[in-house]
């Protein structure tokens, strides 16, 4: 029997663009209370116009989880509105056009882990804390191909982190699935993002057309929020029919 997600609270960052604004749209089509973060509050309120237009539930929280404080505050602002927090969504997601060993600074490249790694342990220490209280609770993190299969068009930081990113979603499994806490991973492969636009040749719009969307990612996240609390999606890789790398 699916699980009910009506008056669930879910909590997505990245939530301004890309994947993250189609698993918040759909999450809220579902019935939840989904609160939307981001570096920029544009975006998110836009999400939240979105969602809100369409008659569903939204708010918007300004957070950088690069940073270890504003993930806690945010986790907190929401157990003050909702006494709960059903579902973590990690969608915050950073790269930039250099991306070798001989273009890319160390600086830069500390950049890109500390969002798409960083980011999501930050996240998830918060998340939680909310999540044991309650006995109860769902984290899927978005995470990359580039990950599972390293390629040189990721770049050695941005694969590191999305790798890393298995192995920590794996840790959270073994440390807290028996007590009633999921942690899955979406793996997609190539999918029509803004974060194409940071490759560097992005690919053209013909090519771009054929890859996954991010409402593909956000029905898969659907479907895991759904499943009773007695299974556990590790991970699931989705890949554009055409990919072949």
């Amino acid at each position: 029997m699916e699980r009910d997600l009506q008056s669930k609270i879910a909590w997505i960052t990245g939530g301004g663009s890309g994947v993250g604004q189609a698993v918040a749209r759909t999450l809220a089509q579902a019935g939840a209370h989904v609160y939307v973060s981001g570096r920029r509050l544009e975006p998110l309120a836009a999400t939240v116009a979105q969602i809100e237009a369409q008659g569903g539930q939204a708010s918007a929280i300004v957070v950088d989880v690069a940073q270890p404080d504003p993930p806690r505050a945010a986790v907190t602002q929401i157990m003050e509105n909702h006494n709960r927090l059903d579902i973590y969504v990690g969608a915050a997601g950073y790269n930039i056009n250099r991306r070798q060993f001989s273009n890319l600074t160390a600086q830069e490249a500390g950049a890109i882990i500390a969002t798409n790694l960083g980011g999501a342990f930050n996240a998830s220490s918060a998340v939680l804390v909310a999540m044991r209280t309650a006995g109860d609770g769902l984290l899927v993190h978005i995470g990359s191909w580039s990950g599972r299969r390293v390629r040189t068009f990721s770049g050695p930081a941005y694969t590191a982190a999305k790798a890393g990113l298995l192995a920590m979603s794996e840790s959270l499994n073994l440390e807290v699935a028996l007590e009633g806490i999921r942690s899955t991973v979406i793996i997609p492969g190539g999918i029509d993002t803004p974060l194409l636009d940071n490759l560097p040749t992005p690919p053209p719009p013909e090519q771009r057309a054929r890859l996954l969307r991010p409402d593909d990612c956000a029905q898969a996240v659907l479907w895991v929020a759904r499943l009773p609390a007695r299974v556990r999606i590790d991970e699931i890789t989705i890949t554009p029919t055409i990919q072949n790398v």
